[in-house]
């Protein structure tokens, strides 16, 4: 299966998301980040030595690839940088892969981005959101409605 991972810049890497994607590693899935992402979860994963993991780069190069892992350039958003250039490799990544897992930490708007990215086209994604210590999982817009309302609420 090909998943893709993200993690918000203010979600930690804690136990449960560890475990979470030590368990996909061990099953043999083919993990897809971005090359804008978390350098935490690159690390994490070169600590691992495991090798099903491709990035999605800006066709302009520049990612962050501490593995020197297979690189697929998103074509386009040459022109762009920032959020934009996020939004617009999150768009390709997700058309691209079967599935998502993800920390967040209920601010990141990237990561919420690729939420309605996935749940948009009925993709599953396990979130674990930080603030709350609980993890959902999230197959449509309407369970990202409700991980947003127990977001709001503090449950």
């Amino acid at each position: 299966m090909r998943i893709y991972i993200a993690v918000s810049p203010g979600a930690p890497m804690d136990r449960a998301v560890r475990r979470r994607i030590s368990t996909l590693c061990a099953a043999g899935h083919d993990l897809f980040l971005s090359g804008m992402g978390s350098p935490g979860l690159a690390d994490f994963l070169l600590d691992m030595h495991y090798d099903h993991i491709t990035l999605f780069t800006p066709a302009s190069g520049g990612s962050y690839n501490p593995g020197d892992w297979p690189a697929e350039k998103v074509p386009g958003g040459a022109d762009l940088s920032g959020f934009p250039l996020y939004r617009h490799i999150s768009g390709y990544a997700i058309k691209n892969v079967e599935a998502g897992l993800f920390s967040w930490d209920g601010q990141s708007r990237g990561v919420l981005y690729d939420l309605l990215l996935l749940a948009g086209e009925q993709k599953p994604a396990l979130v674990y959101l930080s603030t709350v210590k609980r993890q959902y999982i999230i197959r449509s817009r309407r369970g990202l409605e409700k991980l947003i309302r127990e977001r709001d609420s503090g449950a």
